[in-house]
């Protein structure tokens, strides 16, 4: 977006979107993180991925490593 063709009203908005979308992505990384973190630390979480490697290797199939 070229914002030089914007008026000083239409430039603040486009800011605060801007703005507003990276704190929504810095969150999302950020969550992002903390289940990937709880996923390699939750015994539940743990048990239920070791159960879906083992269905995984019986077909021959993969799955994807965190």
């Amino acid at each position: 977006m070229n914002t030089e063709t914007l008026t000083p009203d239409e430039q603040a908005r486009a800011q605060h979107r801007l703005e507003f979308a990276r704190a929504w992505m810095a969150r999302k990384r950020q969550e992002q993180q903390e289940m990937i973190e709880e996923a390699k630390t939750n015994p539940e979480i743990i048990a239920a991925f070791a159960e879906l490697d083992r269905r995984a290797a019986e077909r021959g199939t993969r799955i994807i490593e965190l």
